[in-house]
């Protein structure tokens, strides 16, 4: 039960100030044309702040009345007026008294303090001549603060140390009311004593029955937290029955507050069960055939249900307007309960029967308008899905806590019928309760037979994956798995397939099941498409082959298929595929780099490459058309290169592509000719920068004449990355193919000084190999030493450290130190004599 009052008493009550009528409940506590007939307190009316009020402006309500306040005397009425403004328009904004968003436009409502301006004033002035008027505001709003606690409680039940607090909260909270009415009831007393004017006993008189319809509400929403016939329960309600009763005792038969106090009445009554009693009660009191509001509506609806009698639930429930905006709290809650007890068994709702077998596709669930009243079929049975529809619908307009609450009095009302549901909603917030009640296994096994037996893929795959958290919450990971590949095998195809057989690969390989793992992604990849999934699995997939060695392999699984390219971030995901997938054939086709004078590839690795290019037709879709494009970048000769290369193959779109086009033009020396322009490097990821540094680095050495250019170009590449072992050296090289060994020198000590341990026996050695063709003799020492230092770090009788010691041998020859370089051989040869006939016949030609 939300507030059946209280909202519409503040809102009525500021609607009132805006206008200058009196009283405090306006629409929609009351029936259409009735007026008003109680003047406000002359000294609470604002009609400057009126606009305001009507258009909901709350924040610009707010800031006015806080310069009003500083503007006047705090200890006069003015400053009592203002400062309950204030506290008025702090609650609107914060929306504590509604689950719904605050309507304070951008301001931040958190910052605003309904408690502040009163509390200030009672404070400075306890004796403040308005001072019962600022005591009622703030328990007024104290109250209003513990509504949002109150709705999570109710909507999630379990945190017992929160209900507690409540509930003593409410109880301190209607002592307080009481005793505030007691006060306020013996001045009225007192002026009627001494026969006061009526404008004088006014305002005390609708401070009264400010104070009853809160007293009396509150002791309805205390009855909220115990279940239903309950002892606490009833005696809550019969508590808010009497108070309203003593209310309307109060007030002339033609108050505009009695609408109010009569509909708590009746709600009491139907609470007490005395339903019968509560229907004559409302009848007598209220025209139902006449226009009513939406709040009396709702009261008649409930309590035509308790009598069973649906069809007037039903013909009242159709003259409920559109449930767009608004107070519609307790009618959406009405709407529910009628769609709850007006559902049909699912044998008769052929409409929602959307099997893989189906022809036709399920309907779409309707939006929320008077669709959601049911119409009569099979024997009055309303829609199957409408449940599930309403509380969505009331979850977009309420929020989180809302839809929660719904759920919660779906389920209650549904009882053991929750059996017989079978939309996907009401069992996921089935399972919720049953999670927090620690019924994990139950869940997990009706969440599992749901999934598999469900007619929709939407909500086999919902179930699926609830099914398998619950499931692995039980510690049964393996069972998760299977029950995601399952749904995804039932609706092969359907979007989001590969997704739900992703997230088996991972259940699977945290149970253990390194089979199940490969069986899982090797189907997301059978599904294909270039969907997030397939991507992600081809990547994990491929580092599972790269940890087996198998290079080569995990080369082919991450290139790409064929894929949609409808927009830019399908290009964008597909790309990113195309750097991994280039990065993978790098590391496959490189060996061991720069411990020879060439950089040494796998033949295997090559003839992979040229099968991969030849799947990827040119012709055959845009997508495998950049994919060739991008492996024939990097890996492709330049005369293939100049053969296939299709400009309109990449777009300027993609930062990556504007990259790749200018690597291209590199290799196919457009660049220097001004046919391409070089482009915004930024936009290339690292790992691409590396394989094009690479491939720029292969390319000087294949052809001599072109090294000055691809010095240039990798110098280019390398701004910004990371100096590692390959990108440093590489600098190093672009330097000595610039013929500039001084610098080539200063960037060797540079990027060694950065080097590991582990990396510096083949750094040493690649920072030799680069200054030992340089025609300075300096250069040559050092070169020497760099590999005396790299000799050092390996073995001794190693093959690499043979070989190094016959780099040695070479460079000191070079140096015309032709002697030194005999006797080292020939100490080699006699104490280290390596197995290897090749480095032995390298020893004995230095000794000849």
């Amino acid at each position: 039960m939300n507030s059946l009052a209280g909202k519409s008493f503040r809102l009525g009550l500021l609607l009132t100030l805006a206008t200058g009528f009196g009283g405090g409940f306006v629409e929609p506590w009351r029936s259409a044309g009735q007026e008003q007939s109680v003047a406000e307190s002359s000294w609470l009316l604002a009609p400057e702040i009126g606009p305001l009020v009507r258009a909901r402006r709350w924040g610009d309500a707010y800031r006015l009345a806080k310069e009003r306040l500083e503007a006047s005397p705090l200890a006069e009425d003015a400053g009592a007026k203002w400062a309950i403004l204030m506290s008025m328009f702090a609650m609107e904004m914060r929306g504590a008294v509604t689950n719904r968003p605050p309507e304070a436009g951008g301001d931040d409502a958190g910052t605003f303090s309904p408690l502040e301006p009163v509390e200030r004033l009672l404070a400075a002035y306890p004796d403040h001549p308005r001072a019962p008027w600022l005591r009622v505001q703030r328990r007024l709003v104290s109250i209003g603060l513990l509504k949002p606690s109150e709705q999570i409680v109710l909507s999630t039940p379990g945190d017992a140390d929160l209900r507690l607090r409540l509930l003593a909260a409410s109880l301190e909270s209607a002592r307080d009311l009481s005793e505030l009415r007691s006060g306020v009831t013996a001045e009225i007393d007192r002026r009627r004593a001494r026969r006061e004017p009526t404008e004088g006993m006014e305002p005390w008189l609708i401070l009264r029955d400010r104070i009853v319809v809160a007293e009396a509400e509150l002791w309805l929403r205390r009855g909220d937290f115990f279940a239903s016939g309950t002892t606490d329960f009833l005696a809550a309600a019969g508590r808010a029955e009497r108070i309203a009763a003593e209310g309307l005792e109060m007030l002339p038969e033609n108050h505009p507050n009695r609408i109010g106090l009569v509909l708590i009445r009746g709600e009491a009554w139907r609470r007490l069960g005395e339903s019968e009693r509560a229907a004559e009660w409302l009848t007598s009191t209220v025209d139902l055939e006449g226009p009513v509001s939406d709040a009396t509506l709702a009261l008649a609806i409930r309590i035509a249900i308790d009598r069973e009698r649906l069809d007037e639930a039903g013909r009242l429930l159709a003259k409920l307007p559109l449930p767009d905006a608004g107070d519609t709290d307790e009618t959406d809650l009405a709407r529910l309960r009628y769609l709850v007890l007006t559902r049909p068994l699912p044998a008769d709702d052929p409409a929602s029967i959307d099997r893989p077998d189906a022809q036709s596709p399920p309907a779409p669930a309707p939006s929320p308008s008077r669709e959601l009243i049911p119409e009569k079929r099979d024997g009055g049975q309303g829609d199957s899905r409408a449940i599930g529809d309403w509380i969505e619908a009331i979850g977009r307009r309420g929020g989180e806590v809302a839809r929660r609450r719904a759920e919660t009095l779906a389920l209650e009302w549904l009882g053991p019928a929750i059996d017989q549901v079978t939309d996907e909603r009401l069992l996921l917030a089935e399972a919720a309760w049953g999670l927090r009640a620690g019924q994990v296994q139950a869940v997990a096994e009706r969440l599992d037979q749901a999934a598999r037996e469900s007619p929709r893929a939407t909500a086999a795959s919902a179930l699926g994956i609830a099914g398998a958290a619950a499931w692995a919450r039980a510690g049964r990971e393996a069972d998760a798995a299977e029950l995601l590949a399952a749904v995804a095998g039932a609706w092969r195809g359907e979007p989001g397939s590969a997704d739900l057989l992703l997230q088996a690969a991972v259940l699977a390989e945290r149970a253990g099941d390194p089979a199940s793992v490969e069986r899982h992604l090797g189907q997301v990849l059978e599904i294909g498409g270039g969907s997030a999934a397939d991507l992600r699995s081809r990547n994990w997939l491929a580092a599972r082959r790269a940890r087996a060695g198998e290079l080569i392999e995990a080369a082919r699984v991450a290139t790409p298929g064929d894929a949609t390219l409808s927009t830019a971030d399908d290009r964008s995901r597909l790309l990113d595929a195309w750097v991994v997938a280039a990065g993978r054939w790098s590391d496959a086709l490189m060996v061991e780099p720069w411990l020879a004078t060439e950089q040494a590839y796998s033949q295997d690795a090559e003839a992979a490459l040229e099968q991969k290019l030849a799947e990827l037709v040119p012709n055959e879709s845009p997508a495998m058309r950049l994919g060739r494009c991008w492996l024939l970048a990097l890996w492709g000769s330049v005369d293939r290169l100049e053969r296939v290369w299709q400009p309109s193959v990449l777009t300027d779109s993609v930062p990556a592509e504007v990259g790749l086009r200018w690597i291209i033009a590199q290799r196919l020396g457009l660049a220097a000719s001004g046919e391409v322009e070089a482009g915004d490097l930024a936009g290339l990821p690292d790992r691409l920068r590396l394989a094009a540094i690479r491939r720029f680095v292969s390319d000087g050495l294949a052809a001599p004449e072109r090294q000055s250019e691809m010095a240039s170009a990798i110098r280019r590449l390398a701004e910004g990355l990371d100096a590692g072992l390959e990108v440093g050296l590489a600098v190093a090289q672009a330097d000595v193919w610039h013929g500039d060994f001084d610098g080539a020198r200063v960037a060797l000590e540079r990027w060694l000084a950065g080097r590991r341990p582990t990396e510096l026996p083949v750094a040493l050695a690649s920072a030799a190999q680069l200054l030992a063709g340089s025609p300075e003799t300096a250069h040559r020492e050092q070169a020497v030493r760099y590999c005396e230092a790299a000799i050092a770090r390996e073995r001794p009788g190693s093959g690499r450290w043979h070989r190094l010691q016959l780099a040695a041998i070479g460079m000191l020859e070079q140096l015309g130190r032709d002697d030194e370089a005999a006797r080292r051989a020939a100490f080699l040869l006699a104490a280290w004599p390596p197995d290897d006939e090749v480095l032995r016949a390298g020893y004995r030609r230095r000794t000849e």
